[in-house]
């Protein structure tokens, strides 16, 4: 048995991209704990809970990133995503779900000639031009 084969290797790389993201989902809970002073809440099980009484913060994604956009001449979404992280303090960008809320904003921002794709993966903000 020839250990080399190509559908092996294919195999095991995408075990590793498997468990790489495994591992930044686990660094962005711990983030996530940090940031919140340590504190683990725990909330008492009732048994007729509704969920609709429960007040979830909503995220202003587009106002969000459109402050983040007066910093950047040419930006990627990878960029974006720490910077609403770390700068904006939104963990929720680091997840799969805030990078399509933002790939789906940045598609919002081309249609309205805010920004340009240059390429996949790569923006440029238009700046409105002076000249007559």
């Amino acid at each position: 048995m020839d250990v080399n084969t190509p559908e092996i290797l294919e195999l095991l790389k995408q075990q590793r991209r498997f468990h790489q993201e495994q591992l930044r989902l686990i660094d962005i809970a711990l983030t996530a704990i940090e940031s919140a002073g340590g504190r683990a809440t725990v909330l008492p099980q009732k048994r007729n809970r509704r969920s609709k009484a429960v007040k979830k913060h909503r995220i202003q994604w587009t106002k969000e990133i459109e402050k983040l956009l007066d910093d950047y001449d040419e930006f990627n979404i990878v960029d974006l995503q720490s910077d609403l992280a770390e700068k904006r303090e939104i963990a929720a960008a680091q997840t799969i779900q805030g990078r399509n809320v933002i790939s789906n904003t940045l598609s919002r921002f081309i249609k309205r000639g805010r920004i340009e794709k240059i390429r996949p993966g790569v923006y440029r903000v238009v700046t409105e031009s002076l000249s007559p």
